[in-house]
């Protein structure tokens, strides 16, 4: 499944992980430099409330102001949970309402069953309007 969650295409390094795994590496030597990044989340088992937690946290780092776009993974608990509770990309959506990177929802990364491997630091183009994600 792929959605279209903000329109828009952007280039730059792919970059990113498990979110929580990530923010882990906040104010360290091993936080990723994500100046012009596509940024790629995905998580497992998190709620609402800690994923609206997390996405502020990135922000207040200044992630967003850095990045170029970002492509949601597959979030095991959130998927199975039916509205009116907000998915990942509901909460991505209100914490980066100021913004206006791309951002595409593809299931096919994440803790999820088949997975396409993703190019870490590779060149990528992201196209959310057609919901394509090349490796250039």
């Amino acid at each position: 499944m792929r959605k279209t969650i903000r329109g828009g295409q952007a280039s730059g390094r792919l970059i990113g992980g498990n979110l929580g795994c990530m923010l882990k590496l906040a104010g360290t030597p091993y936080w990723p430099d994500l100046s012009g990044a596509i940024l790629f989340i995905e998580e497992y088992q998190i709620t609402a409330k800690a994923c609206q937690s997390a996405f502020y946290h990135l922000q207040q780092m200044g992630v967003f102001d850095q990045i170029k776009g970002v492509l949601l993974g597959y979030i095991e608990s959130m998927e199975k949970i039916a509205r009116p509770k907000p998915h990942m990309e509901d909460i991505l959506l209100q914490v980066t309402e100021a913004f206006h990177f791309p951002i595409l929802k593809m299931n096919d990364f994440g803790h999820n069953c088949p997975n396409t491997v993703l190019p870490v630091g590779g060149e990528v183009y992201l196209d959310a309007d057609r919901q394509i994600l090349e490796i250039t």
